[in-house]
């Protein structure tokens, strides 16, 4: 065959296995590195302290936001991964792209037309 077909050419997805440590190393360093984090605690956190708090407080409320945030990021992950080995995942994801795509076209037709 000249040329190959449209499915020889594109080859599908390969996975590769992480191990639980490697990708809590990995997801650990990816935290602790990325600068929203360090924003997000310098903006938002002296909201909730008042002068002469106790150390713990602010130790017991940034506990509760790690705990919040891996739940959170774990089921996130988890559903991702599930949807993905599912035939429907393709198709929510081009539904995700296609949504995402008029929602900032949306925005940027909005911001066009805005008077001052």
């Amino acid at each position: 065959m000249l040329f190959p077909t449209r499915a020889e050419a594109q080859p599908g997805p390969t996975t590769s296995s992480l191990s639980d440590w490697s990708a809590l190393r990995q997801g650990l360093f990816s935290n602790l590195l990325n600068p929203k984090t360090g924003a997000f605690f310098v903006t938002v956190m002296p909201q909730f302290l008042m002068t002469g708090d106790s150390s713990l407080r602010l130790v017991v409320m940034v506990a509760a936001f790690e705990v919040m945030l891996l739940v959170w990021l774990t089921a996130y992950g988890h559903g991702v991964s599930r949807l993905g080995r599912t035939g429907s995942g393709l198709r929510v994801r081009r539904a995700m792209t296609r949504l995402s795509g008029a929602v900032l076209i949306g925005l940027g037709a909005r911001l066009a037309f805005e008077r001052r």
